[in-house]
């Protein structure tokens, strides 16, 4: 599987979207001028496979009063597995 480069049009286009944190995967190369503009830009990205994710995850699901640990574990797997699993994803707002 080939690795992905997150440009500068994709940064200001999920920001202008109303993005400001951008979940990605390992497979995605962030290079060092994108990063910059996202840190000026107040946008953060987080990578599905870290404990910030599942963290993040988690908190949307206590929101909704989900509490089951096990069901918000399922949650975090399969949100996990749709975004890395899915070639055409780009990334996923949690935080608005």
């Amino acid at each position: 599987m080939g690795r992905r480069v997150v440009s500068r049009a994709d940064l200001e286009k999920c920001y202008y979207g109303g993005c400001r944190t951008i979940i990605i995967s390992r497979d995605f190369i962030v290079p060092p001028g994108v990063m910059d503009a996202a840190r000026s830009l107040g946008v953060r990205f987080v990578f599905v496979e870290s404990k910030e994710f599942s963290d993040m995850v988690s908190r949307m699901c206590a929101d909704y009063g989900m509490k089951d640990e096990d069901i918000v574990k399922e949650i975090v797997s399969r949100c996990s597995k749709m975004l890395v699993g899915d070639k055409k994803a780009k990334g996923l707002d949690l935080e608005g």
